[in-house]
């Protein structure tokens, strides 16, 4: 696989992940969780599909091998902002910004 390869897996992965975001039902924990201090909201919970999901998903779509699923989970678990700043700066430089 090449960096660029690579770059595209990434941000396609972070796009389905963001994109699985329930936000009426983090909307409706916001409005239940005011003026209650002590409770707390996992905003994390929110998502349908978690990164290892979404990483799968992505390498379907791209016809990548899975094995790389986990790979790019465990990356953008660690180094999301980071990992995203040079996926989208090694993508950009081969085929233009991505979406």
């Amino acid at each position: 696989m090449i960096s660029v390869d690579l770059a595209e897996l990434i941000l396609r992965t972070a796009k389905i992940h963001e994109e699985s975001y329930n936000l009426a039902a983090a909307d409706k924990a916001t409005a239940r969780a005011r003026g209650k201090p002590l409770l707390v909201v996992d905003y994390s919970s929110f998502y349908r599909k978690g990164l290892r999901e979404a990483a799968s998903d992505a390498c379907s779509e791209l016809r990548i091998e899975d094995g790389y699923a986990q790979l790019v989970a465990l990356i953008l678990h660690t180094t999301w902002n980071d990992i995203l700043e040079w996926a989208g700066e090694t993508y950009a430089a081969v085929h233009g910004p991505s979406d």
